[in-house]
């Protein structure tokens, strides 16, 4: 990903949800990014991603898409490759062995995780067990274009709706695209 994308009033919202993540609950809190496929939430989060000021206030950070087809074994290994080295004896593990092991290596740290294009609930369920509530401000960051299914996870005062940019946003990036460098003529 290119992390200096040019995308117009994304930085507004980045701080947004930067500051929901590092001032929020001393608890697990979990914001939501939603809008529709394309609308810029995968960009979105890698900035929050890269942001040093959640680059300074989380020990572990773990950016992982998770997309509609998936298996509670990969998503876990694609969690602890962030954090661990998989050696041969890691990838051999059994799954409860694995989700002990991730549940031991976030615990007593501050921990960022990022769910990209999240479909279902279901991943969230297979995660949740292995991330340890220890009242020190970890957070998880969720990414979807289902409304529905993220208000199921996330308080509404958590999720984030990405709407389309108006027409006068939309030929401003248009014109920085297009000339980056001099005005339109």
């Amino acid at each position: 990903f290119k992390i200096n994308e040019d995308v117009a009033e994304l930085n507004n919202q980045q701080q947004i949800i930067v500051d929901r993540l590092t001032r929020g609950s001393s608890q697990l809190d979990t914001v939501s990014i939603v809008g529709m496929p394309g609308i810029g939430k995968t960009t979105l989060v890698n900035k929050v991603y890269h942001d040093p000021e959640v680059v300074y206030y989380f020990h572990i950070r773990v950016m992982c898409n998770v997309s509609q087809v998936y298996t509670k074994r990969d998503l876990w290994l694609k969690v602890l490759w962030h954090i661990i080295e998989l050696t041969d004896n890691i990838l051999t593990m059994t799954n409860e062995d694995l989700e002990l092991v991730l549940d031991k290596h976030l615990k007593k740290n501050r921990y960022l995780i990022i769910l990209d294009d999240v479909w279902s609930i279901r991943p969230w369920n297979d995660l949740k067990s292995s991330f340890p509530e220890d009242t020190n401000g970890c957070g998880v960051l969720i990414t979807s274009h289902l409304h529905d299914m993220v208000s199921k996870l996330t308080l509404e005062c958590n999720i984030l709706k990405l709407c389309p940019l108006s027409d006068a946003e939309n030929w401003e990036l248009l014109q920085r695209k297009v000339y980056p460098k001099e005005d339109c003529p």
